[in-house]
């Protein structure tokens, strides 16, 4: 009945996809979204029946993280239209990477509580959040800001006071996305000749070491809970060189606490008091933990499902709890030391689109496997604009983190998916 719909308290989602649909209480709330004309394809009707609104803006669905932010007019519209219809804002919710700082925007004009936009552009500006923190002592890699606008004297100005490896990026993207690695400065300049440099580019130190990834959750500045792993290979090798992703969980208690104290004072100077965060640090060869970034909202790839598997923590519903103001459903400590797991997504042999022949090893997986998705024979693949398209998913726990890495080097040996490029 209208009238009992329209004494719900309205929500909109800045940003969504039918895949977190069963994370949605439709009970609770009226809940709108604000999203791209891709996802709003994929809707079903089952699940618009459900939705009090869907607002399209005119975006193209890429890689672009930044296309949300250029088309705020667009969401502000669109939002304008949602309120007219299902009545003012309780809470806008923005869990991904390019939406974090639109709904924050949004949260101010309506004058509604949750993270606020300084701290939200400070989670997605690269050179801001590492400006920021290095005012607080945290360590950070050396990083300068570029664009198309540089000329080559005041580049090799900014390079001569970076050592060895450059690393050049965007300042607001995720999963490796444009990245490039130089060994030094004439491969960067060769670059810098023949492409020339984007806008909104960052260079950056190359850091040697393993890259930790932290997950959290923080409701009014207190750490409640933090679970942290080590990559097995990187995001960048995995979006480059079509190499295995994962991430084992850390069992070492020392280093936990270490990075529990950089987390809390990381949050802290980003005022980012209620919500998720993915932390990035490096860990060198002399046990020294340095700043890469920090996300307020949870880990992508396998992140939150290995942490619902192995902790029974659902950081999507804490991401979503932390921007409607409700409590966190976290009421004790938990030792994240003591459970040991790991998500791998295995990557296909080649970017191009191709059709899977053969599906080898997926019978014989570790026992320690507690979840699996593996590929089917005939299927096309690479034909579609996603993040971690993976020819496997598979989540695992055990007794310790050298044991579950042993059992990932096993999948990654064994677990084989045969290709036939389409052109």
């Amino acid at each position: 009945r209208k009238d009992i719909k329209m004494s719900k308290k309205h929500v909109i989602h800045i940003g969504f996809h039918p895949a977190f649909a069963d994370f949605l209480e439709f009970e609770k709330y009226n809940i709108s979204v604000v999203v791209h004309p891709k996802v709003d394809e994929g809707i079903s009707d089952e699940l618009r029946g459900k939705l009090s609104g869907v607002g399209v803006i005119d975006v193209p669905h890429n890689m672009n993280l930044n296309e949300y932010d250029s088309a705020f007019d667009q969401i502000e519209a669109q939002v304008e239209k949602l309120v007219a219809k299902n009545g003012e804002p309780f809470a806008f919710v923005g869990i991904f990477e390019h939406v974090t700082y639109p709904a924050a925007k949004l949260r101010e004009k309506y004058g509604l509580k949750g993270t606020s936009s300084k701290t939200a552009y400070l989670c997605r500006d690269k050179v801001e959040m590492k400006k920021n923190l290095e005012s607080s002592d945290i360590r950070v890699p050396k990083n300068f800001p570029v664009d198309s606008g540089i000329d080559k004297e005041a580049l090799l100005k900014l390079l001569d006071q970076i050592p060895g490896k450059i690393v050049l990026k965007p300042r607001k993207q995720a999963a490796a996305e444009g990245v490039f690695i130089f060994e030094n400065t004439e491969e960067l300049m060769s670059h810098y000749h023949q492409n020339g440099i984007d806008e909104d580019y960052q260079i950056e130190e190359f850091i040697d070491g393993d890259i930790l990834h932290f997950d959290g959750v923080v409701r009014d500045g207190k750490l409640l809970f933090m679970s942290g792993a080590t990559y097995l290979n990187s995001c960048f090798d995995y979006a480059t060189n079509c190499a295995d992703l994962g991430a084992v969980t850390i069992d070492d208690s020392d280093l936990m606490n270490r990075a529990k104290e950089l987390a809390s004072k990381i949050t802290s100077s980003l005022e980012l008091n209620n919500s998720v965060f993915h932390l990035e640090l490096f860990h060198t060869k002399n046990d020294e933990l340095i700043f890469l970034e920090i996300g307020n909202r949870f880990g992508g790839a396998g992140v939150s499902s290995l942490n619902k598997f192995v902790y029974g923590v659902k950081l999507v519903t804490e991401a979503i709890y932390s921007d409607l103001g409700m409590p966190s459903e976290i009421t004790e400590k938990i030792d994240t030391t003591k459970d040991v797991g790991a998500w791998l997504y295995t990557a296909y042999s080649t970017k191009e689109e191709a059709k899977i022949t053969e599906v080898c090893g997926a019978n014989s997986l570790p026992e320690s496997v507690v979840y699996s998705e593996v590929a089917e024979s005939g299927k096309i693949v690479n034909d579609e604009i996603t993040v971690f398209g993976s020819s496997g998913k598979f989540f695992l726990k055990g007794k310790s983190s050298k044991e579950i890495k042993k059992d990932c080097e096993t999948i990654t040996k064994n677990y084989v998916v045969k290709l036939e490029k389409l052109s």
